[in-house]
């Protein structure tokens, strides 16, 4: 069994009604040489765990609390306790019983408030408030925050119980990360919005008057978000924003309305072994990723030029450096990563943003480190869908000529004895190539060089 097979055997067997996996997008089956582990990093019980083959579970171990699907960038992990659609449909009752105030409540915190169930299954804490109840707060991403802010929230309440002394302590600690992402979002769209983080034994909710500010945030008209995404074209950057319609009452009517996203935006995505007709592996764009650019679209405008986030990354190529092999763009999960060819043989990768889930994939495997993802994007292109391109220079052949293949040995084996047999690969053609070469790699050791100092200094 090779090391991916054997991962996505590993990495299956965390499948559960508590977790919903789609090992193919675990950015280690896509490439063995990954650098990931997010999900390990911050397990609350240890059922996920890193290891010599790169991860190692336990399912006996796992509560359910959703923390790791929170952590992972390709959403590999689906969290089912409870799932997007029941978390989206909860937050929204929640709003509106609230006035556009929502809590969250932990298990420990419903615990030590003597919180109650009634018979429909809402749970209500011990001055009558009622909360969205979840295992732990690692399971609130920075799409639920968002897409509730989106839809009229002026303020979300996430109440713990005790999280420094909890033995699930990763998860409140993951959870503080998640809220500052998510305000760094919303301050980036110019939303006044609360997301504040509380001890069960602050609770006193029904008294508290909305700001000025928060009425008037309140006062915005609410989104319904619509995956109309055709499923062959997952990459398509959605913007179907529309005003919310009738109000619905059970979660199978709010998933009928919008469409079961998960099946329209293609959560199952083609066996690896199915390489595309461009040579790279098939991609796919989770719907909560989706969700959460629409959800800042419906925001309005960005009122300053980058955001720092965990959730998207800036790719830069050193041109210098690069071999231009463009296996980036084989690998790249959503196809932020891109290759163009033009007519008069220019060629190399485009970046997407928008698309970019900074799994560090390209990051990771490029063999010259010639790639940086940085987690400050900017905005205009985010929120525009703007390709930035990076052309890539040729040493000594053109992906599109007819001696290709001899000219490709020609740089990297610096030979003139090893070329396509059926190319008319002349003499001269390769000692031209073959000096072009050599130019080009002394080029790049330069600039290597150079590079090391400046990050030793």
């Amino acid at each position: 069994m090779s090391k991916t097979s054997h991962l996505m055997y590993v990495i299956s067997e965390m499948n559960s009604p508590k977790l919903s996996v789609h090992a193919n997008r675990c950015v280690f089956v896509r490439n063995r040489n990954a650098d990931c582990l997010r999900c390990a990093s911050v397990c609350t019980t240890g059922a996920i765990s890193k290891s010599e083959a790169g991860v190692t579970v336990d399912p006996d171990k796992c509560i359910g609390c959703g923390t790791c699907a929170t952590a992972c960038p390709s959403c590999c992990l689906e969290a089912m306790n409870p799932s997007d659609e029941t978390m989206f449909f909860q937050m929204r009752q929640g709003q509106k019983a609230g006035g556009g105030h929502v809590a969250v409540a932990c298990r420990n915190a419903r615990m030590l408030s003597g919180a109650s169930k009634d018979d429909e299954g809402v749970w209500t804490l011990h001055d009558g408030t009622p909360v969205v109840s979840v295992e732990c707060l690692g399971r609130v991403d920075e799409s639920v925050l968002v897409e509730t802010v989106a839809r009229g929230a002026v303020r979300i309440t996430l109440i713990e119980g005790s999280c420094s002394t909890c033995e699930h302590t990763k998860g409140g600690s993951f959870c503080s990360t998640i809220l500052q992402e998510a305000n760094n979002l919303l301050r980036a769209f110019d939303s006044d919005a609360v997301l504040e983080k509380i001890p069960v034994s602050q609770v006193d909710m029904r008294h508290r008057p909305f700001t000025p500010e928060e009425k008037a945030a309140a006062a915005r008209p609410a989104y319904e978000w619509k995956a109309d995404a055709p499923a062959a074209d997952p990459r398509r950057i959605l913007n179907d924003v529309t005003k919310a319609s009738a109000d619905v009452d059970t979660i199978a009517e709010y998933a009928k309305r919008n469409a079961v996203a998960s099946k329209r935006v293609q959560l199952e995505e083609p066996a690896l072994r199915h390489v595309q007709t461009d040579g790279t592996l098939p991609h796919f764009t989770p719907s909560r990723r989706l969700r959460l650019f629409n959800s800042l679209k419906h925001l309005g405008i960005p009122t300053c030029e980058t955001v720092k986030t965990r959730l998207w990354g800036q790719v830069n190529i050193d041109t210098d450096i690069c071999r231009s092999c463009r296996m980036c763009t084989v690998f790249c999960p959503t196809g932020a990563i891109s290759r163009f060819d033009t007519k008069d043989d220019a060629f190399g990768v485009e970046h997407r943003s928008a698309l970019c889930m900074q799994c560090r994939l390209c990051e990771t495997i490029c063999p010259e480190h010639a790639i940086t993802v940085s987690d400050t994007v900017s905005l205009d292109e985010f929120v525009s869908g703007a390709k930035i391109r990076f052309e890539m220079n040729p040493i000594g052949w053109s992906p599109s000529s007819p001696n290709a293949i001899g000219t490709r040995y020609a740089r990297f084996l610096k030979t003139p004895n090893l070329q396509d047999p059926q190319a008319t690969n002349k003499p001269e053609d390769i000692r031209e190539a073959q000096a072009f070469a050599h130019k080009k790699e002394a080029a790049r050791a330069k600039a290597k060089a150079a590079r090391e100092k400046r990050q030793s200094e």
